[in-house]
């Protein structure tokens, strides 16, 4: 015979049953192919950040990623192919993917045209001959989203190109108009940027790219640029925006530094007066605090007080910065 509390008891324990059969089930791990692109863009989770670019057919478009893979370390100017685990997350927490992707094998690993920041070693000249890069000059590429940017040994360049296969075709080049003695640094920036414009295709061998012509002779060789650190490295002004619209160059005889300590903080020459500041990173943006100095006139070739303010400015309203070897921008 049931008394009352074994009614209860059943009835709890039913339930419970009902429940536990009512709690939606989570499907295991799905094993994915995975291809990740060779850089990184800007995206907004939460916040402001980066994101790889994915996909799971080679065919198809990139889409944005903004979550991690547990394992995986991505780097710039390679395309990987991974082999992933796929997990659904019961409960995620507000604001995160209800999916966990964890590495399982890095299938392939390949050196991009893309996302690659490169220096040049050889060039065509108007002679047609290969030619090494003048010993104290640095020549620099990159190539991402269809734009192409770097220095051209004294200016700055920047253009657009168009990529299909190995095919390759660079649109009209524009740079900076700065002069750089001697003769022969702009002789060999016009013959570079000549050669430039003239590619038909591409190949990547290791670290090494190849530009080819329309003969299909070898018009460029550039290999992976190594970049120094920020920090610890005694920096010298090239150029700087003037705050009229143009990139000027440092008035000759006159010097500007920068020297970035590990720990935060920013000091160097203005020209005429030592500087002090201070400095922070979030990936590759940057913001410079005050500035303070010292107060000397100095007199002489002119133009170098209105030079120093400028700098200041420019200092101050830094947003972001890039290193291609050893050019800081």
């Amino acid at each position: 015979m049931l008394t009352r509390w074994n009614v209860i008891f059943a009835l709890i324990a039913l339930g419970a049953v009902i429940l536990a059969a009512c709690a939606p089930a989570v499907d295991s791990p799905t094993e994915k192919t995975l291809y990740v692109g060779p850089y990184l863009v800007d995206c907004v989770g939460v916040a402001p950040q980066k994101c790889m670019l994915v996909k799971e057919d080679p065919n198809a478009d990139w889409s944005l990623f903004n979550d991690q893979i547990a394992g995986f370390d991505y780097e710039d100017g390679f395309e990987h192919v991974l082999l992933v685990l796929e997990e659904e997350i019961e409960s995620p927490p507000a604001d995160a993917s209800s999916l966990r992707w964890t590495l399982v094998e890095v299938a392939e690993k390949t050196r991009s045209l893309e996302g690659t920041r490169w220096t040049l070693d050889s060039y065509l000249t108007g002679e047609g001959e290969l030619a090494d890069v003048l010993s104290d000059s640095e020549i620099t590429a990159w190539f991402q989203e269809g734009q192409t940017s770097g220095s051209a040994g004294c200016n700055s360049y920047f253009g657009s190109y168009e990529v299909d296969g190995e095919s390759f075709a660079i649109g009209a080049i524009g740079s900076t108009e700065m002069y750089c003695g001697p003769e022969e640094v702009m002789d060999q920036e016009a013959a570079y940027l000549a050669a430039l414009g003239s590619a038909t295709s591409y190949s990547i061998a290791g670290d090494r790219l190849l530009i080819t012509g329309g003969s299909d002779d070898t018009i460029l060789t550039f290999s992976v640029l190594q970049p120094v650190p920020l920090a610890g490295t005694p920096w010298g002004l090239a150029s700087f925006y003037d705050g009229a619209g143009g990139v000027v160059s440092v008035i000759a005889g006159t010097e500007i530094t920068a020297f970035f300590g590990q720990d935060g903080s920013l000091g160097g020459s203005a020209g005429c007066n030592s500087y002090t500041s201070s400095y922070s990173l979030d990936g590759d943006q940057m913001s410079v605090g005050p500035v303070a100095s010292t107060m000397m006139m100095c007199p002489g070739s002119e133009g170098i007080m209105e030079q120093e303010a400028t700098y200041f400015a420019a200092l101050e309203s830094v947003a972001s910065y890039q290193i291609e070897g050893n050019a800081l921008r």
